[in-house]
C-alpha cells in the first residue's frame, strides 16, 4: 500500500508539471522541459558508462539540449540559423576532447555522446516544434497537451487490462509483462480518449487527431520496449532512482522519445 501511495503522488507530481508547465505559457514550458532534456541526458550518459564508454558529460548535455533551445530561440526571437552551427561547433568540440582526454576508446566516447543527441535531443526540439503548430500562430499548448494525455490514458489502459487478462506476450524476449491483451485494452481506452478530445480540442481537425492519436499510442508503445531492450542488456532494472515509485527520468520518457518523431511526422504528411 505505501508503494502504491508513493508511486501515485509521485506520478501525480509529475504529470501535473508537465502538462501544467504547456498549459501556463511559453516560458514555463521551456524552463520544465529544458530541465527534463538535461536530466534525461544525463541519467542516460551514466546508464552509457556501464557499456564501457566515457562520454564528455557537460559537452554531451549542451549538444542534447541544443535542438530545444534553438527551436525555443527561433519561435520566441526569431534568431535562425543556430541549430546546425552550434552543433557543428559542438561536434568539434568533442572530437577536440578526445584528442586530449587519451581514454583509450575515443570514438566510443564521441558515440555515446552523439547518440544522445539523436534518442533524446531532437524529440525534445521536435516538441518544442510541436507547440508552435501551423494549426495556430504562436505558442499553441493543444497538441503537447494531446499527446500526454493519450499517452498517459492509453498506459492506464494498458496496466489495467493487462493485470487483469494479459495472458500473450507481446514481446517476450523483451518485456515478459506486457501483454498484446494490454496493448489492445490500451487502445480502446485512448480511442474513448481520443474521441471526447476531438470534441474539446476545436483547434485540429478530428480526422487529425485520430491519426495523431494512433501514432502517439503505437510508437509510444514501441519506445517503452526500446528502453526496456537497453535495460535489459545492461541487466538494471530501472535507469534510474530519481522518482520514488518509477524509477528513472528515462522510465518516464521512454515512450514520448519515439511518440514525438512519430507525431511530427504525421503533421508533415498532412502538411
Amino acid at each position: 500500500m505505501k508503494e502504491l501511495l508513493t508511486r501515485s503522488v509521485t506520478g501525480f507530481i509529475y504529470a501535473a508539471t508537465l502538462l501544467g508547465s504547456v498549459l501556463i505559457g511559453s516560458w514555463t514550458f521551456f524552463a520544465v522541459y529544458l530541465i527534463l532534456c538535461g536530466l534525461a541526458l544525463h541519467e542516460y550518459l551514466i546508464l552509457a558508462k556501464r557499456e564501457g564508454s566515457k562520454p564528455a558529460m557537460v559537452l554531451a548535455i549542451v549538444l542534447g539540449i541544443w535542438p530545444l533551445l534553438n527551436s525555443f530561440l527561433v519561435h520566441q526571437f526569431q534568431i535562425s540559423g543556430t541549430l546546425y552551427a552550434g552543433i557543428a561547433v559542438l561536434l568539434l568540440a568533442l572530437f577536440i576532447v578526445e584528442l586530449i582526454r587519451n581514454t583509450g576508446k575515443p570514438f566510443v566516447n564521441i558515440a555515446a555522446s552523439t547518440l544522445g543527441l539523436f534518442y533524446i535531443g531532437i524529440p525534445f526540439g521536435l516538441l518544442s516544434e510541436l507547440a508552435h503548430s501551423p494549426y495556430k500562430d504562436g505558442f499553441a499548448p493543444e497538441l503537447i497537451a494531446f499527446l500526454l494525455l493519450i499517452l498517459w490514458i492509453f498506459d492506464t489502459g494498458a496496466y489495467l487490462t493487462g493485470s487483469l487478462i494479459g495472458r500473450t506476450p507481446l514481446f517476450k524476449r523483451i518485456s515478459p509483462k506486457k501483454t498484446w491483451e494490454g496493448f489492445l485494452g490500451g487502445l480502446v481506452l485512448g480511442s474513448v480518449a481520443i474521441f471526447i478530445l476531438s470534441k474539446i480540442i476545436d483547434l485540429v481537425p478530428p480526422g487529425h487527431l485520430w491519426l495523431y492519436g494512433m501514432a502517439i499510442m503505437i510508437f509510444g508503445t514501441l519506445g517503452d520496449l526500446i528502453e526496456s531492450m537497453w535495460k535489459r542488456s545492461l541487466g538494471v532494472k530501472d535507469s534510474g532512482n530519481a522518482l520514488p515509485g518509477h524509477g528513472g527520468w528515462l522510465d518516464r520518457l521512454d515512450s514520448l522519445l519515439l511518440a514525438i518523431p512519430a507525431l511530427y511526422l504525421c503533421l508533415l504528411i498532412l502538411g
